[in-house]
């Protein structure tokens, strides 16, 4: 019996410990009630399916950031998607369209953009994600001219779901980073 097998036996064992006669409504976490063990295991299977559903949805928003079509992020995240990130950045903005209006901006002073996750975890109705971007700052962007200067700069962001759409994004992209890369700053302590 191989490590799923022996930990759905112990599972079995924790919830039924007196052997099968004994099953019975059993409560687990918080609020769910599960009339038996095999409604337990399906709602576990649900729940690990609408997190990979979601880290599937935060990939393709990864991609279009990555230089995909923005259209594609009308099918990803709502309407009324709240947009957190730093106030250089415009701070918190609201719908889609301000959502769309940050990529421009950010494609604008980097021409050649690119996105990467490098670790994502899914739990509840969350993805949140350590990614690297960059590219080459050929445009104006936080009111620093075009440098010429290639950049990597590292972004935490969180995404919340509803329904399967984004309805929150939080971004804590490494700015300072990026200013000192592009010698708009210089480095602390010189």
């Amino acid at each position: 019996m191989g490590c799923w097998g022996l930990a759905m036996v112990e599972l079995d064992y924790l919830f039924h410990p007196m052997g099968p006669s004994s099953r019975r409504s059993h409560r687990v976490g918080t609020g769910s009630t599960f009339q038996s063990f095999d409604n337990l295991v399906m709602h576990m299977v649900e729940t690990q399916d609408r997190r990979e559903a979601n880290k599937r949805v935060a990939q393709q928003i990864y991609d279009v950031w990555d230089g995909g079509d923005e259209d594609a992020l009308n099918e990803l995240i709502a309407d009324d998607v709240v947009f957190d990130k730093p106030d250089h950045l415009g701070g918190q903005v609201h719908g889609r369209d301000a959502y769309k209006k940050n990529l421009r901006m950010v494609r604008a002073g980097f021409p050649d953009l690119f996105f990467r996750a490098q670790e994502v975890v899914a739990e509840d109705d969350r993805v949140m994600a350590y990614c690297t971007f960059g590219g080459t700052h050929e445009g104006t962007l936080m009111g620093v001219e075009p440098t010429g200067t290639s950049v990597e700069v590292w972004d935490f962001v969180s995404y919340r779901f509803d329904d399967g759409k984004v309805v929150e994004v939080i971004s804590f992209p490494d700015l300072y980073g990026l200013l000192l890369q592009v010698g708009h700053v210089e480095p602390l302590g010189e």
